[in-house]
């Protein structure tokens, strides 16, 4: 939990009541953004812009009112809400510029079990532009890319009104997932920065991506290692794609990972019950989940979703995690924000 100040210009934080849990209602999005604008024409690697976008990654999990309402002050003159089962996003854009933010999986919200059903459904499935993706943030993308959302065509709409607009996609999380599929969907993608971002998909769909994609790491976040492969087949392993930039704890931004798989394999141990549960195949993945709870537990989740999802959760950090040092509170996107203005404002 963390709290906000402001000292020389620097935002830093400490623990206190606020919840690291998103949506933050409470924090100052897009503070001093009129002295820091974006900037759209880049293809390097850029501090002022990573934090833009991990400003709209962290904003993308609060309502559709409340992002207009930061949006406006924040300058832009068009934005645009998406809406689906399994998936939402937001387009801002100005008329150099469209930044399109994908939610990350909604822990404080009636969603959660869907998205941790997207999460969950680890298998790699065909993609059309190249390679293979995980089967569940792919399903969450063409829920939120078909005809019904509009998404799709409305930037399309874009393009066709302002041939020279930069499209730039971002995301948390799952939210990081997503939007890296909508980029390699979408042909005018002009970068793609993500935060605490999952593998997507095998090596063959990393190397087709062609665009600007920069991947930030912070400090010790586990999700970023996820998913495991378990494959024996070099095809049907998952990789990472872009260029990594890892936030070490000192604040100091890195163009190498200062951990690898291997070394975090062997850090956590996870719970044979978690993967009799994940990887049995006679079961469906929402019957997977119903394992992990118990039948009381169905009829309080209608009666009381945050308490429900707070027991679940409860539930997942004893079974999968017992090494302390890899942590999933760094995967909060709070500090992503936080740690990459401290980064910026150094400069």
């Amino acid at each position: 939990m963390i709290s906000l100040l402001k000292i020389n210009n620097k935002k830093f934080f400490k623990r206190n009541k606020q919840s690291i849990i998103p949506p933050d209602l409470k924090y100052k999005y897009f503070e001093n953004c009129t002295k820091h604008p974006f900037k759209p024409d880049t293809k390097l690697f850029s501090l002022v812009n990573a934090w833009w976008l991990a400003e709209f990654s962290f904003l993308s999990y609060a309502s559709e009112d409340f992002i207009k309402s930061q949006i406006n002050r924040a300058g832009f003159k068009s934005f645009r809400f998406f809406d689906s089962l399994k998936c939402k996003c937001f387009v801002a854009n100005t008329i150099d510029y469209a930044i399109v933010a994908f939610r990350g999986t909604a822990i404080g919200s009636p969603d959660f079990f869907i998205d941790l059903i997207n999460d969950l459904s680890i298998k790699l499935t065909d993609f059309n532009e190249g390679g293979k993706v995980h089967y569940g943030f792919y399903s969450a993308f063409k829920d939120i890319w078909n005809k019904n959302s509009g998404l799709k065509d409305y930037l399309f709409f874009l393009k066709r009104n302002n041939p020279c607009i930069k499209f730039w996609f971002t995301g948390h999380s799952l939210g990081a997932a997503v939007a890296s599929i909508a980029a390699a969907s979408f042909k005018y993608c002009h970068a793609l920065y993500t935060f605490g971002s999952p593998k997507v998909g095998n090596s063959a769909y990393a190397n087709s991506l062609k665009f600007k994609i920069f991947r930030i790491i912070n400090f010790n976040d586990l999700i970023t290692f996820l998913p495991p492969s378990f494959s024996k087949k070099k095809e049907d392993e998952y990789v990472h794609h872009g260029t990594a930039k890892y936030i070490d704890k000192n604040l100091t931004l890195n163009d190498e990972v200062k951990f690898t798989d291997n070394q975090l394999t062997k850090s956590i141990t996870i719970s044979s019950k978690i993967i009799d549960i994940i990887f049995d195949k006679n079961k469906s993945m929402v019957l997977k989940i119903l394992d992990l709870k118990d039948k009381k537990f169905e009829k309080e989740i209608k009666s009381s979703p945050v308490k429900s999802i707070s027991r679940i959760l409860s539930k997942f950090k004893r079974l999968f995690l017992k090494n302390k040092k890899i942590s999933i509170t760094d995967h909060s996107p709070i500090y992503y924000v936080v740690n990459l203005w401290n980064i910026y404002m150094k400069f």
